[in-house]
Parts: C-alpha cells; structure tokens; sequence
C-alpha cells in the first residue's frame, strides 16, 4: 500500500508550477474517478468481469483507509484502547485492524444500529450510538480515563471539530486521524 502520497520512486504526477513544492497526487495509489490509472502492481487486484462493483468498492478505499489509518499512521499497539468515530467502510475496517493489533478495548461510535451491531461482530468490544448518548462522557466511562487512539473515519469537519475539542478530556494523550484529509492533516495529537 503507498500510504505517502507519492510514487515509489518519490517523484510526483503532478507539479505546482513555478513552484519548488511537490504535489502530493497519489496517495494510496489509487485514482478512484479516472478512467484510467498508472498503479503499482501491488496495488492491483484482478476481479472477474461479473463480480459485483458494490461489494468492492469498499475494498479499494475503505478497507485500505481504515485499516492503513490504524496499523501505518496510528500504530495502534497491543492492549490498548481504541475508537473509530464512524462505522462505515472506513470506520469498521479500522475496528478489524484494531482487533488484528491486538487493542483490547475497541470502540465503535455511529448512529445507525445496524452499523454499530455489525462492528460488535467484526471486534468492537463497545458501541455507542451518539443520537443517543454523548460519546465522549461513555468513552470516558469504558476507558476510566486511561489513553484512548481515535479514527474519525467520515472527516465530517464538524463532527472532528467536536471530536479534537473533546480529544484531551478523552484521556491524558489522544491522538486522530483524518483519513481522507490525510494530505493535509497527516494526524494530530493533543497532551
């Protein structure tokens, strides 16, 4: 997975002309819109012709953004506290890269049911519904304060904006990450 926004060899597809500073064009290494792309062939999967686009969609962008945003830029490490703010592709795959990491307690925060309940069977040891509870004051609960890492997985500006705010009463050190203003904001930790 090419999770610096770059090709392989450092160069870049794109040039901010008249400028010394390089555009940072290829992250992940994929060109989701394009009709067509120059990828690595590590970052090919051959499918077959009839296999359904909606099912594996996710897998090129969801899966990779999740699971690279928790394992490559998080490095969530064994026994410790986890939450993804938004169980969507993003989000539930950040939750089974936190399970693969070894976290022992697994958050998952969204608002639709069946989303929170599918992240309990993908490895989430709690689920908060936030229409229903504030999320902050139940992760606080469930973590007794301790150290918390955090995906806010939509990077729906307000809902970060909440989340960052709320980042240091969440626990001594926090840290999150915005996987799809990754280029802009790698990650963002408050003491």
């Amino acid at each position: 997975m090419n999770f610096g926004g770059g090709r392989l060899d450092g160069s870049t597809s794109a040039c901010a002309c008249g400028s010394d500073h390089a555009i940072h064009d290829h992250f992940f290494g994929q060109s989701s819109f394009s009709t067509y792309t120059i990828a690595n062939e590590r970052n090919v999967v051959k499918v077959a012709k009839q296999a359904p686009l909606e099912l594996l969609g996710p897998l090129g962008c969801g899966i990779q953004t999740g699971a690279g945003s928790v394992l490559n830029a998080l490095k969530v490490e064994a026994g410790s506290s986890f939450a993804a703010f938004g169980a969507g592709a993003v989000g539930l795959a950040a939750v089974m890269a936190a399970k693969v990491a070894g976290a022992t307690t697994i958050i998952a925060v969204d608002v639709t049911p069946s989303r929170l309940e599918l992240a309990l069977e993908l490895g989430a040891t709690h689920v908060i519904n936030s229409r229903e509870e504030d999320p902050v004051q139940r992760i606080q609960s469930i973590t007794q304060g301790a150290s918390i890492t955090a995906l806010n997985a939509p990077a729906v500006p307000r809902f970060f904006a909440r989340q960052s705010t709320h980042s240091p009463r969440l626990a001594p050190v926090a840290s999150s990450v915005l996987p799809k203003l990754a280029p802009r904001w790698h990650s963002i930790s408050t003491t």
